[in-house]
């Protein structure tokens, strides 16, 4: 026979397995009741659906970890935790549409608000990045410039220094040309015998 899920856990059966008190739990269901599926019975006992359970205990983590009410409550938004809606059985039916719609309302200007951030955020990222391109682009430019103009320099002076050498050896030569002539010339007579 199968057994049957407990779909709502009073928070005062929670105490032993959150291994917290239940006035930590209750504070935990009122700092982020968005989050959770919650109903409240007599005597103000607070009923939390099973589905919530792992919600509760991410709270709990959170707060362990030394986040405080908004960052855990950012922390939910951004990590897809669903936001609930509680609607009292008491109220009838034309004030619970009326404060879904308000709900709706706020939730969507909320998210259009967020996606303009993003946009705006996403908007001044291509800037930079274009700036960066740019300056990059502009830093290579001239690194090529300048690599090409010492490179250009360099060849140019070696071109130079062969030049020069080849005059030298040109020079060095006809002096040895001058001086054998100049020493055939001062031969005396009787040295051709």
């Amino acid at each position: 026979m199968m057994e049957e899920v407990q779909e709502w856990f009073a928070v005062s059966d929670l105490v032993n397995k959150f291994e917290v008190s239940e006035n930590t739990l209750k504070r935990y269901i009122r700092r982020h009741e968005d989050f959770l599926v919650v109903k409240q019975g007599n005597r103000g006992k607070y009923y939390i659906y099973h589905d919530s359970l792992k919600v509760l205990k991410l709270i709990k983590k959170l707060y362990g970890d030394n986040k405080n009410e908004i960052e855990v409550n950012e922390y939910l938004e951004e990590n897809g935790i669903a936001m609930v809606i509680n609607v009292s059985d008491e109220e009838n039916t034309d004030n619970r549409d009326e404060t879904l719609s308000v709900n709706m309302v706020d939730m969507v200007k909320t998210w259009n608000e967020r996606f303009d951030q993003l946009e705006k955020i996403n908007h001044e990222q291509n800037k930079e990045l274009k700036l960066l391109k740019e300056v990059v682009q502009k830093q290579t430019e001239y690194i090529d410039h300048r690599l090409n103009e010492r490179d250009r320099n360099f060849m140019e002076s070696i071109r130079a220094l062969q030049e020069e050498r080849k005059s030298m050896i040109e020079t060095v030569g006809t002096l040895e040309q001058a001086m054998e002539e100049q020493n055939k010339e001062n031969k005396k007579w009787w040295k051709f015998w």
